[in-house]
């Protein structure tokens, strides 16, 4: 049998901190370099190296010699799986059922071993360029979420589509991985130039200041569903781990589940001929120390007499919810609850970039890889060019293909004035336009006032 707990999640666009990274909603990464006024060059011409780029708090350039000082407000959000859509996850977060064909279109599309992860960021950034440090400085907010899974095929046959499927036959429920989180985030940290012979080096650091809202995270290591025949009984047999931030009130909050993440940048221009970029972004942990909520172990066996799963998650739509006795079942299924305080781990994000401009610097061809300590994640590669129709007006187009979801198509754009920047894009626009066509899906945006 199966609780279900739904949360609210925060749909937002993403930020084009132009030069990040693709699929990660990670933040705050020192990323960006000033040159030499030029009246031929482009202030912003490597904003756009990588996909993704909104997740950088450095990114992006501008005349720093008529505004050395910037505001951004950015959002995101992007969703990857090999298996699972984002119209299908929408349903599920607001508990709006499914049609027959809807879950077997999903059950079509499934491997032995599925993963699904998705992101969310919404903040505001100040940046400052110093003509002495010859560098930039920046602070700034986020609000973060991130949600990440793993399951294989039986489990969502079971949930969706019954246990009858299953009589005298075991269900392995080994390896089942959901976790959920919600926090803020507060960022500081610089980029500073300099030069060597005819290269121009730009190093960044970044630190991050984690204040956890919300937190809940299941790890089924070892488990097994029987179903008699006939129904007559159901056996389970599981050893897990389960976590939830129980949270208190706001003070005992902010003092208790606090975490650090840093992000690091080493860039090498030479003479605006070859770009290589290497960054890594949201490397450390989160602590949950205020009311946690465990249970570790597991059952060799509890026998459900007389018991036919259906549909379990359409049974849970349609239950009046405040009839449900949670501990009790909580109780009857899991080992003893325990109150330790417990660690997450951030999933960290690796980017190497080559860029390399054409055309007197209207074209730029950006080539890269990307790795995320994820289950089964697949290295990402991409391509990226990016066109200068004008100084005001930089279209782009990716190609990648990796993560979970494959092959991705990314359309952006962004309008450059005197002052101010606006930019928006997608980097899987198939998924995000026809969001039951595909399993990725991704849209963010940015606006930039200078002064």
């Amino acid at each position: 049998m199966k609780v279900k707990v739904s949360f609210a999640t925060i749909y937002v666009s993403a930020c084009m901190n132009l030069v990040g990274q693709d699929g990660v909603m990670v933040d705050l990464k020192p990323d960006s370099v000033v040159y030499p006024s030029k009246s031929n060059t482009i202030p912003y011409l490597y904003n756009y190296v990588q996909p993704n780029s909104f997740l950088n708090a450095f990114a992006c350039e501008w005349n720093t010699e008529v505004s050395p000082h910037r505001i951004e407000i950015s959002a995101a959000w992007d969703g990857n799986s090999n298996a699972i859509n984002q119209q299908f996850v929408w349903n599920l977060l607001t508990n709006t059922g499914f049609s027959q064909s809807q879950k077997e279109k999903i059950r079509s599309r499934l491997e032995s071993r599925n993963a699904y992860e998705d992101n969310t960021l919404a903040g505001i950034r100040y940046k400052y360029f110093s003509p002495k440090f010859n560098g930039m400085f920046a602070i700034g907010y986020n609000f973060r979420s991130i949600r990440t899974g793993h399951f294989n095929k039986e489990l969502y046959e079971l949930i969706f589509f019954g246990n009858a499927m299953f009589e005298n036959k075991n269900v392995d429920l080994s390896q089942t991985f959901f976790q959920n989180m919600l926090y803020n985030q507060f960022s500081v940290g610089f980029t500073k130039n300099f030069s060597h012979s005819n290269i121009l080096f730009t190093i960044g650091i970044n630190a991050s200041f984690l204040h956890g809202l919300n937190h809940q995270s299941l790890l089924i290591t070892k488990g097994r569903l029987f179903t008699a025949p006939d129904g007559e009984y159901i056996d389970l047999v599981y050893n897990l781990r389960l976590d939830q931030n129980r949270g208190g009130n706001r003070r005992e909050r902010e003092k208790a589940d606090v975490g650090m993440t840093g992000d690091l940048l080493f860039r090498m221009n030479f003479n605006r001929k070859f770009l290589v970029t290497l960054n890594m972004n949201d490397f450390g942990a989160l602590n949950w120390r205020r009311e946690p909520l465990n249970y570790f172990g597991g059952r060799d066996s509890i026998r459900f007499k007389g018991i036919e799963f259906t549909d379990i998650i359409n049974d849970l739509n349609n239950t009046n919810f405040n009839n449900i006795k949670l501990d009790s079942i909580l109780q009857t299924l899991l080992p003893a609850r325990r109150s330790d305080k417990y660690q997450t781990f951030m999933p960290f994000t690796f980017n190497l970039t080559l860029t390399k401009p054409f055309l007197k610097e209207k074209l730029l061809v950006n080539a890269g890889v990307q790795y995320r300590p994820l289950y089964r994640y697949l290295l990402y590669g991409f391509i990226k060019t990016n066109y200068f129709i004008s100084n005001q007006w930089v279209t782009s187009l990716t190609l990648g293909y990796g993560a979970y979801s494959n092959f991705n198509f990314g359309l952006e754009a962004a309008r450059h004035w005197k002052r101010a920047e606006l930019a928006f894009g997608s980097n899987n626009l198939i998924g995000t336009i026809a969001p039951f066509a595909y399993t990725g899906a991704s849209a963010y945006f940015r606006l930039g006032i200078n002064f």
